[in-house]
């Protein structure tokens, strides 16, 4: 259903209305998409997975002009599936595993187009994504970066949240809703990782991705170029068109949202406010207090099972602050220059 239209012929809300008129006027002019796209892909230990991602992108309407991947991995067997795709093109960096942004880094030399597509290995683009995202690229020259709506497999997911896409509150906790469709193109805050995509010309403005955000999936690694981008005034869009299927593939290391990523994810967040806000923001302590602390004591069942996930949650935000001190000093940072970790 075009939901410019609800059912019954009932008018959107205002918001929606101006929304759809753009979506409206901008498809009236489209034409087919025009310049050059770069997909990379960032991996590590999921050769079958990639696999399928390739596979994928081999039924594309659109071809992208270039596929990149970048594995992390400690053996062979991604660079061997690679092989079997020759629009497929290798990279191996040593220091991937447990660094996504220093894979990302690892390809913007190499890149050879106007646009950059990322995919997570898990991220399974459907077959006019690339077509989608150009269209979108083309009909929007003021869209310097965003993402593509991502699904999860989840039944009613694309009801959910529909007016809170890429929002981030002013508690600064990120909401996505990223497979959410809300019948048009939507301006974002943040966008998601997996399949985020940026103009060349503003990464290379920024000078790269900072390495500050290791450990379990890059946490926070994405929202931090948002937050750079944004400082300097590009705009960033979640296109709506462009449709993904992230299957949230097993983790090489650990389980998906155990404790492991839960201190990973609270040390990440808190590098995330301590570069962009400086480390003597209000944000910061707020968050350490409310939502760290009080917010994991609150909501959950068993209290024994609260108090653990508080503590590992306090503890990966303190090291996150600790980490921060050592490599940013007070902060902020400059939105313009990357970090490359030791």
């Amino acid at each position: 259903m075009d939901r410019c239209r609800k059912a019954g012929g009932r008018p959107p809300p205002a918001q929606a209305r101006a929304r759809c008129a753009v979506t409206a006027d901008a498809r009236s002019t489209s034409e087919s998409p025009t310049g050059t796209v770069s997909v990379v892909i960032v991996t590590y230990r999921r050769p079958a997975t990639l696999r399928t991602n390739l596979e994928h992108l081999d039924r594309q309407t659109r071809r992208p002009d270039q596929v990149i991947v970048v594995d992390g991995s400690e053996d062979r067997e991604t660079e061997l599936v690679t092989g079997d795709f020759p629009f497929a093109e290798y990279v191996r960096n040593p220091r991937g595993a447990g660094n996504m942004t220093s894979s990302r880094n690892a390809a913007l030399p190499r890149i050879e187009s106007d646009l950059i597509a990322f995919l997570d290995d898990d991220a399974l683009a459907e077959p006019t994504y690339i077509e989608e995202l150009m269209a979108f690229a083309d009909r929007n020259p003021q869209a310097a970066l965003g993402c593509c709506r991502t699904l999860n497999g989840i039944e009613g997911e694309g009801d959910h949240g529909l007016d809170q896409i890429g929002v981030i509150t002013r508690d600064w906790q990120l909401i996505g809703n990223f497979a959410a469709d809300p019948g048009t193109d939507v301006k974002i805050a943040h966008g998601i990782g997996a399949t985020m995509w940026m103009r060349r010309a503003l990464i290379e403005r920024l000078d790269g991705f900072r390495e500050y955000f290791t450990g379990v999936s890059g946490v926070r690694e994405d929202a931090d170029v948002f937050l750079r981008a944004t400082k300097l005034g590009a705009e960033a869009w979640f296109v709506r068109g462009a449709v993904a299927l992230h299957v949230a593939a097993p983790q090489a290391k650990g389980r998906r949202f155990d404790l492991r990523y839960t201190h990973w994810a609270m040390r990440n967040h808190a590098l995330l406010l301590h570069a962009n806000l400086g480390m003597f923001s209000s944000a910061v302590w707020r968050t350490l207090l409310w939502n760290v602390f009080v917010g994991n004591l609150r909501h959950g069942r068993a209290l024994h099972r609260r108090i653990v996930r508080t503590a590992v949650s306090v503890a990966g935000f303190v090291r996150g602050l600790l980490v921060g001190a050592r490599f940013i000093g007070v902060g902020p940072r400059d939105p313009v220059g990357r970090f490359e970790h030791p």
